[in-house]
């Protein structure tokens, strides 16, 4: 019963394969030109007048009166190679996330405490500058 299942599906899939053969490449039919005929290239038309001007940028305005925002230079901490000791806004939601889902209250503290753990993710950093990172999220109020 076996072979007999097994020679019909082999004998259905051959035919199958025959009628629709997904290797076959589409016929097209060659068109054969005259010499007589003359294929002429014609040139690419300039449009002018109105429609050049369409497709052209808006002048930039010029902010005249108002004044410049600044901002006030702030004593930002740096590492030993020059970088920000700053972590930026999402990084500070990550912490926010991480310490409410094991349920830290007081994150200062806890990085304090636990320097050796934090030093997984930031293995380069010293404690005090992983304390001045989490700190920076308080300062700027990202936590």
């Amino acid at each position: 019963m076996r072979l007999l299942v097994i020679l019909v599906a082999c004998s259905s899939t051959g035919y199958a394969y025959e009628n629709k053969n997904p290797l076959k490449t589409k016929k097209y039919k060659c068109l054969e030109v005259d010499d007589e005929m003359e294929i002429q290239i014609v040139p690419k038309q300039v449009i002018k007048g109105k429609a050049m001007t369409v497709f052209q940028r808006p002048l930039r305005k010029e902010n005249r009166g108002r004044p410049i925002v600044s901002q006030k230079a702030q004593d930002i901490p740096r590492d030993k190679e020059g970088r920000q000791l700053l972590l930026s806004p999402t990084h500070c939601k990550q912490v926010k996330h991480y310490a409410s889902s094991y349920g830290v209250s007081d994150v200062l503290s806890w990085v304090e405490r636990n320097c050796s753990f934090a030093k997984m993710f930031l293995p380069t950093a010293t404690c005090e500058e992983i304390n001045t990172l989490v700190a920076s999220c308080y300062k700027f109020k990202f936590i």
